[in-house]
C-alpha cells in the first residue's frame, strides 16, 4: 500500500506522540516510587527514660508522642517509668534508653565519668523543696538539726542549700525516702525531700498543716528537671538528637498551651495514679518553674551553669578543677547547626 506525504508524516506524528507518552510516563512512575521510597523510609526508635512515675511532670513528652510532633520528625518514641528500686537513670548507663530526664546533678554525674550532655532545662528553676508538718516545730533551715529527714535520690541542690545555711548532713538524720507521703503524715520522718508540684497536693488532700522550705524563694538558682542525652548519641546520630530535642520542646509548648486536654490525655492513655486534680495542681505549679521570666521552654544559660558548678565546688561536691565544658549539646555541634 502507497502512502501519501500527508498520511506519512500523520503516522510518525502519531508514533512520536507515543514515544512522547511513553517517556512521560516512565518519569511520572520513576518519580511516585521516589515518593513512595522517601515515605517508606524507616522511622527512627528511640527511648527516654523518666525520672518518676507518669505523671504532668513529663507532660510534654506525652504531648509530642501524641500530637505526632516525634513521628514527623522520623522517631518512634518509648518511655520508661522510673523503677521502684535501684539505679533510675541506669537505662542510660547501660545504653538501653537514649535519653533521659535528670536536674542540675548532671554535672556531679559528669565529673564521676557519666558522658552526658545536656539538652535543654524543662524546669527554670528548681522544683525540691523540704516539706514538715507545721506540729513539728520546723518553720526554717536551722529547725531541722537533730531532725529525721527523709531524702531522695538526686537530691543534690536540697543538700547543696542546707550546707549554704550552715547545715550540713551530720547535723541531721538522714534516711531513705520511702517515696511516700505517709512517712511524713504518720510521723516517721520529721520531714522529708519532695516536688513542689506534687506531695503539697497529698497533704492538703490529707488535710495535714504543713510547712515548706523552699530554696529557690531564698535566692539559691538551681535548673530542675532538664532533659539529657550520651555523648555516643551525639557522635553517631546527631540528626536524631536535633530532632528529638526539636520535637519534645515543641510538645511542651503544646502541653503548657492546653492544659485540660493534656490532663485528660494523661490520665486516660498514661496513669490514673494521679488524679485529674492533682494533675492539675501539677500543672499549675510548673507554670512558675518552667516560665518565671518569661523566658522560652529549653533556654539554657552558660553564667547560670557556671554558678551552679561554683556551689558544688564550693561544698566539695566537685573537684576545683572541675568545668562546664562539654556540658551543652551546642558544643559537639558544627557551626551551621549551632542555636
Amino acid at each position: 500500500m502507497i502512502l501519501r506525504r500527508g498520511a506519512q508524516d500523520d503516522l510518525k506524528r502519531k508514533e512520536k506522540m507515543k514515544v512522547i507518552k511513553l517517556i512521560l510516563l516512565i518519569t511520572v512512575l520513576l518519580a511516585a516510587t521516589h515518593v513512595h521510597a522517601q515515605t517508606e523510609k524507616k522511622t527512627e526508635q528511640v527511648t527516654l527514660q523518666l525520672k518518676w512515675k507518669h505523671q504532668f511532670q513529663f507532660a510534654g513528652y506525652y504531648m509530642a508522642i501524641e500530637k505526632g510532633y516525634y513521628h514527623d520528625l522520623g522517631l518512634e518514641v518509648t518511655l520508661l517509668e522510673a523503677p521502684d528500686e535501684g539505679e533510675t537513670l541506669a537505662s542510660v548507663f547501660e545504653g538501653e534508653a537514649q535519653f533521659g530526664v535528670t536536674t542540675s546533678d548532671i554535672l556531679l554525674l559528669r565529673s564521676r565519668g557519666r558522658k552526658l550532655v545536656l539538652l535543654a532545662p524543662i524546669f527554670q528553676r528548681s522544683a525540691q523543696v523540704l516539706v514538715a508538718k507545721r506540729e513539728s516545730g520546723i518553720e526554717k533551715v536551722s529547725d531541722i538539726q537533730g531532725k529525721r529527714v527523709a531524702v531522695e535520690a538526686y537530691a543534690a541542690d536540697i543538700l547543696a542549700y542546707l550546707e549554704m545555711n550552715g547545715v550540713t548532713k551530720s547535723d541531721f538524720i538522714q534516711t531513705g525516702h520511702s517515696y511516700s507521703i505517709s512517712e511524713l503524715i504518720d510521723d516517721e520522718v520529721d520531714a522529708i525531700t519532695a516536688y513542689i508540684s506534687d506531695e503539697p497536693f497529698l497533704l492538703q488532700e490529707a488535710g495535714v498543716d504543713y510547712v515548706i522550705i523552699q530554696p529557690e524563694g531564698m535566692g539559691y538558682g538551681f535548673y530542675g528537671d532538664v532533659l539529657f542525652t550520651t555523648e555516643e548519641m551525639i557522635e553517631n546520630n546527631q540528626d536524631v538528637v536535633l530532632q528529638f530535642r526539636e520535637a519534645s520542646l515543641k510538645g511542651w509548648e503544646y502541653a503548657m498551651s492546653n492544659i485540660e486536654e493534656t490532663v485528660d490525655i494523661i490520665y486516660e492513655k498514661y496513669s490514673t495514679r494521679h488524679s485529674k486534680e492533682h494533675l492539675l495542681y501539677e500543672a499549675e505549679q510548673m507554670m512558675d518553674l518552667i516560665y518565671p521570666n518569661r523566658v522560652n521552654i529549653g533556654s539554657s544559660s552558660t553564667e547560670k551553669w557556671g554558678q551552679i558548678l561554683d556551689a558544688y565546688k564550693e561544698l566539695g561536691l566537685l573537684p576545683k578543677t572541675e568545668s562546664i565544658s562539654g556540658l551543652r549539646f551546642q558544643e559537639y555541634l558544627p557551626r551551621e547547626k549551632k542555636d
